[in-house]
């Protein structure tokens, strides 16, 4: 998509507009296609579980927290946005993160929720506000880091669990910031290369 700055903030906000359009949509959905659509390692050849069930959550409470997430990081980080980097960041880090989960969890038998995501899209904010802001971006890479590495060795608070009805999944935000990390560079290096050519 191409046009001025103010067309591709547009562009992103419909972007972000049309991702929380669609979780308050299937978490409207009654509860048995909840479980058709959520992440499940017993029906992990389904394909559409590894995107669909980041799009649930596990009720109204979780989902609320994620789109005031997904919308404040949207916002935070909008000079830097553009429609492809954005999507390009919400769609790799939601794959990172699935295969990651897939992979490397076995513990995790079925999972829900935009959080991973969401660690993605602020890794990837940052990589893309070095340029223009590195003392920021260094400063929420590092917190960034602590938070997932005190997720990793002490698990989640349990005031988070009451609040959300279930278990956090730490792993998802190990895996999501990965991807993040790396829609990033990807993207940088693309369009570096594009560039050049």
């Amino acid at each position: 998509m191409h046009g001025s700055p103010g067309q591709q903030r547009l562009y992103v906000i419909i972007i972000a507009t049309v991702i929380g359009t669609l979780a308050v949509i299937f978490q409207s959905l009654p509860d048995s296609w909840h479980e058709a659509l959520r992440y499940d390692r017993n029906n992990a050849g389904q394909w559409w579980r590894f995107l669909s069930g980041q799009l649930l959550h596990l009720g109204w409470a979780h989902l609320i927290m994620n789109l005031a997430g997904l919308v404040l990081i949207t916002l935070l980080f909008m000079p830097e946005w553009t429609p492809r980097n954005y999507l390009t960041a919400f769609f790799v880090s939601g794959l990172i993160m699935s295969l990651g989960i897939h992979l490397f969890s076995p513990h995790l038998i079925w999972y829900v929720g935009l959080s991973g995501i969401l660690h993605g899209l602020l890794a990837a904010g940052a990589v893309y506000s070095y340029h223009s802001n590195p003392g920021f971006a260094i400063m929420l890479l590092v917190v960034l880091v602590g938070k997932i590495s005190w997720e990793q060795f002490s698990g989640s608070s349990i005031g988070t669990e009451q609040l959300i009805g279930g278990k956090v999944a730490y792993d998802a935000h190990l895996f999501g910031f990965i991807g993040g990390i790396a829609a990033a560079l990807l993207y940088l290096l693309l369009t570096r290369k594009n560039h050049h050519a």
